[in-house]
């Protein structure tokens, strides 16, 4: 303590060959310190009274633990460590101290940090650092006390003055103090002396910890929109009945104002694999201010104003339990408005749906299980309202020794509801199964359906049922060597139908089997065999009737001409046989026919300077095919008749980067001598096709399909039809930043479409029928402005539209 007075450094005469009379006091104020240090942390913990300070004179008179550390402790540092050594020390801290002599070196423990003497008792500080009872540690340690050695008098006095009270808050120090203050709490270093004192009285055990719960964390998000609607639209119907012809024009204008607001969010319960949940909630507020005018045949008719304001609700939710078990259940629900979303220009529609589905796995086994629940409600402003509901439940397993036979069933009933109050209800049980053996190639999948539908119409005040049933098998099978090219197919069906209408039955069952083998003699010729068995049953009329097949087919290998042509050539031939049927007399016997045909064809590029980089491909072919009757009753079956087709086409392909499309032409001409449909017809086909991107600043996407085809039929008359379809989008038009365009047209057209029967009246149909759909868009952040035109005739209604939205929107959340 000298040293400490007198400024000197460590090492220089303090401590080190110094007596060991003057060393030993003050290492036991430095042990008197920790140990009071001890016994405050013991008494926190344990919540035991302290008794209050004695004098210095007193400490003698309990057993203390010594220590000859002076070697390693310099001066000022033993100085500060030397506050509150006066204060009483209870027997708990005397335990404490000794289990601090016997624990292991500071090296082979995690060291830590110094606690506060100022605690105050009963803080949630305090209450972690309870130790347990210290009468176990003593019964166990306990060796024999030496008397304490008393501290200097000097000494003794200024430390009791400076800091008396040992639960008085600790005086600020300086880093250097800090830095040099041992821990109290670490182990002592080897040699030092230990000694215990009695026992002490147990304390309380702590409490033991509760399970935690907090909230899981929740993804969620907001959004708000307004959104500003002006639509212009023309609507025109003419009709015909009988004589008279009228026109019904429609003009509509409709001002339209939507807020919305949704907020969704989604989380978990427990852990993500025992439930995830989702959800959202919005509510929607529309205004309209409907002009209409309606004239007839340029007769100004009626001029109405409607004003309505409307508030919706909408919203969707998700529940997952055990997504990850052997019993996993998914539910989720949805009410939706065409009006939030961000297409408006359609008709209203609010769609509500429920789906629940349950399924499970055993523990062992192969098997599986599901049962589900579907709700759909649709509310259409012009169409009306509709539904179904639905139940389906399925059953999978795999049979057999080694489970290579799958099973699979399923059960299913629907329940629809149209706009007009008629209800149809379908009841479907089906099952498939299949069978593979082991050590055969042989393959066998077998079906079973059976389907229950009952139809009420409450316009007729009646009802219809139906019920089908049908039973299929298909074999097929190969022979494993692969040098025998055979291929063997078979099948066989039972289809049983009853329809009940208007009291009224009707039922009708056909079973049969067909069977067929085809045989690969080389890679010219083909060979393929093919019998079927049908007995039909209904209206009281039954019928048997079998055919059998067989043909060759022969294509010769292609033939190179100059290396810009090829040409090839086909031929075949059979006999078929058929027994029963409508057209045979007497029901059954032999009725062979036999035909057979022959065509040869040349195709190749035309490769000229003219036609630059494109090179088209032409086809021209030739057949003749004749059908001839070996009997009377096969005559009846099909007369004797004989076919002469020839044919020309052109196509080309156009292949790149960023487009591609394709052409063809083609010009048949077939002429049909005897039999039923003889005659001459003449048909010239032509189709476009062809789509380009360019993914670039100013990109657009194109695509179009055309066909069209003209034949004149052998009583001389002319049919056209044709249809045309294409799409154009582009990106920043005019060079405007998020400026897009996108357009689409579809066409129809079809000479031999008449006007509608006077006598029941209808709507006049056009031979022309088209529609265009466009959208030019330009959006800014969360602001956009949209344009919508929409034009089509069709059936003899036009209608044109157009629309101009203006919405804004914003979002928060994650």
């Amino acid at each position: 303590m000298a040293c400490a007075r007198s400024g000197r450094t460590r090492g220089a005469g303090c401590g080190v060959g110094e007596p060991a009379g003057r060393r030993i006091p003050g290492v036991a104020l430095i042990l008197l310190a920790s140990m009071g240090v001890a016994v405050q942390r013991v008494a926190y913990a344990a919540e035991i009274a302290i008794e209050p300070v004695r004098p210095v004179a007193e400490a003698g008179e309990r057993p203390i633990v010594l220590a000859a550390l002076t070697q390693t402790i310099g001066g000022e540092a033993a100085m500060q460590e030397t506050r509150g050594a006066d204060a009483s020390v209870g027997p708990q801290a005397a335990a404490q101290e000794a289990r601090s002599v016997t624990r292991q070196p500071s090296r082979n423990q995690r060291r830590r940090k110094p606690r506060m003497a100022g605690v105050p008792a009963g803080s949630p500080v305090a209450a972690p650092e309870a130790a347990e009872p210290p009468v176990k540690t003593v019964a166990r340690e306990t060796g024999k006390v030496e008397p304490a050695a008393k501290p200097r008098a000097g000494e003794g006095l200024k430390v009791e003055e400076e800091d008396a009270d040992p639960f008085a808050p600790s005086k600020p120090r300086t880093t250097a103090q800090k830095d040099e203050e041992p821990d109290p709490f670490a182990a002592s270093r080897p040699g030092a002396a230990a000694t215990e004192t009695k026992p002490a009285p147990e304390s309380k055990p702590p409490a033991k910890r509760g399970k935690k719960y907090a909230m899981a964390p929740i993804r969620w998000a907001a959004r708000v929109s307004e959104t500003l609607g002006l639509l212009r639209e023309k609507r025109t119907e003419t009709s015909i009945n009988g004589s008279t012809y009228s026109s019904i024009l429609n003009r509509k204008r409709n001002f339209t104002n939507i807020q919305t607001a949704e907020i969704k969010a989604a989380s978990y319960i427990m852990q993500p694999y025992i439930a995830q949940v989702n959800g959202g909630l919005g509510v929607l507020s529309s205004k309209e201010n409907i002009y209409t005018i309606n004239s007839t045949n340029g007769v100004p008719g009626t001029v109405t104003r409607t004003a309505n304001r409307d508030n919706k609700l909408f919203g969707n939710g998700g529940l997952a339990l055990f997504a990850r078990s052997r019993f996993p259940f998914t539910a989720s629900f949805s009410t939706t408005d065409s009006r939030a979303g961000q297409e408006l220009g359609g008709e209203e529609t609010s769609i509500k749906t429920l789906s629940l589905q349950q399924s499970y796995r055993p523990p062992v086994g192969p098997s599986r299980y599901s049962l589900g629940y579907q709700l759909n409600s649709t509310d259409a402003k012009r169409s009306g309202k509709y539904s179904y509901t639905a139940w389906n439940g399925t059953y999978s397993t795999k049979l057999g020794s080694e489970q290579d036979q799958p099973l699979y069933s399923s059960a299913r009933r629907t329940v629809s509801k149209s706009r007009l109050g008629d209800t149809l209800t379908t009841n479907i049980l089906s099952a498939q199964h299949t069978y593979l053996p082991p050590d055969s190639l042989l393959l066998l999948k077998s079906s079973a359906n059976f389907t229950q539908s009952m139809q009420g119409d409450q316009a007729q005040q009646g009802s219809s049922r139906a019920r089908f049933m049908q039973l299929n098998t298909v074999a097929s099978w190969q022979p494993e060597d692969e040098e025998v090219p055979l291929f063997l197919t078979g099948t066989g069906r039972y289809f049983r139908a009853v329809t009940v209408s208007q009291g009224s039955e009707v039922t009708t069952t056909n079973i049969g089997g067909t069977g067929s083998a085809f045989y690969d003699a080389s890679d010219n010729l083909k060979y393929n065999a093919d019998a079927s068995v049908t007995r039909s049953v209904g209206r009281g009329t039954g019928e048997f009737i079998t055919t059998q097949n067989g043909t060759a087919t022969y294509r010769s290998d292609n033939i190179k001409l100059e290396n810009k042509a090829s040409y090839v050539w086909t031929a075949n031939g059979g006999l078929t046989n058929q027994t029963g049927g409508p057209g045979v007399v007497g029901g059954s016997g032999f009725n062979p026919r036999a035909f057979t045909g022959i065509g040869h064809a040349l195709s190749g590029y035309l490769d000229f300077a003219a036609t630059g980089k494109v090179v088209p491909r032409y086809t021209l072919s030739q057949d003749v095919s004749v059908n001839l009757p070996l009997s009377d009753n096969a005559a009846r079956i099909s007369e004797k008749s004989s076919t002469f087709r020839n044919s020309a086409g052109l196509s080309s392909t156009l292949g790149g980067e960023r487009m591609s499309g394709s052409a063809s032409a083609t010009v048949t001409d077939v002429k049909v001598t005897g039999g039923t449909n003889a005659g001459r017809t003449r048909t010239v086909a032509v189709y476009i096709g062809g789509q380009g991107q360019q993914p670039i600043y100013e990109g657009y996407g194109a695509k179009v399909d055309g066909t069209m085809q003209v034949t004149r039929a052998p009583d001389g008359r002319m049919q056209t039809s044709g249809a045309l379809a294409g799409t154009y989008a582009k990106n920043h038009v005019f060079g405007v930043r998020n400026l897009r365009y996108r357009g689409q047209l579809d066409i129809t057209a079809q000479s031999n479409t008449a006007t509608a029967n006077a006598a029941n009246g209808g709507t006049v149909r056009k031979p022309l029928a088209y529609a265009l759909d466009q959208h030019l868009s330009y959006r800014i952040g969360m602001n956009e402005a949209r344009l919508t035109a929409f034009l089509d005739d069709k059936n003899g209604v036009k209608h044109a539209s157009l629309f101009l939205q203006l919405r804004a929107w914003r979002t928060i959340g994650n």
